[in-house]
């Protein structure tokens, strides 16, 4: 569960994005908005809103790598900015949030490390645990049999030859539901926010 003040760290905007202000063009050529803008809120409104800023966020920005794994699936680009350097990756919106590119501030790194490994795209996070969410919403009952994943000893559940971990665990290797986030974390977010601990506890 998110503390407040968490959750306060996360905002993406000092300012709406959607307001005058934010519409505004730096002062000069050489001075940007980058400190302006936070961290992406796991959150699929703001993630939505602030895709929408793709194109203005952009303008000030110098594309360095681009790595195309799947053209509508996965894509993704890094950017310089002109003015302070700062670094962003854009990428795909994943899980269907959106056909739009997200645009999020990412730690420096060399072009041939982002290339080797990119890092990973917040939006990820929150279409894997929104697909597990609607997963568990349905009523699952353990039976007498055992799972059948090697190993486990704990009980199948209804509609299943597996546990319900191991039952989630064969529909996301299937892909009918959303791919665990690839990639080079970096905080403010960690591997513990796509963990399926914390639904099965």
């Amino acid at each position: 569960m998110w503390s407040r003040r968490r959750r306060a760290s996360l905002q993406p905007f000092e300012i709406n994005p959607m307001s005058d202000l934010a519409l505004q063009p730096a002062e000069s050529p050489r001075q940007c908005n980058c400190s302006r803008f936070l961290d992406l809120p796991l959150d699929e409104a703001a993630m939505n809103r602030w895709a929408e800023q793709y194109k203005l966020v952009r303008s000030g920005l110098k594309q360095v790598a681009q790595k195309r794994i799947s053209r509508w699936l996965e894509h993704y680009r890094l950017y310089n900015c002109i003015s302070c350097g700062q670094q962003w990756q854009a990428s795909l919106m994943s899980g269907g949030l959106s056909d739009n590119f997200c645009l999020y501030k990412v730690p420096t790194i060399k072009v041939s490390e982002w290339l080797a490994e990119h890092y990973i795209c917040p939006t990820a996070i929150v279409a894997f645990n929104k697909s597990i969410k609607t997963f568990l919403q349905q009523d699952f009952v353990q039976k007498l049999e055992e799972c059948r994943d090697t190993g486990c000893v704990e009980r199948a559940v209804t509609a299943s030859v597996f546990c319900l971990r191991h039952q989630i665990e064969s529909l996301i290797e299937a892909g009918s539901l959303a791919p665990r986030p690839k990639g080079r974390w970096f905080g403010p977010y960690s591997a513990d926010m796509v963990s399926l601990s914390k639904y099965l506890e």
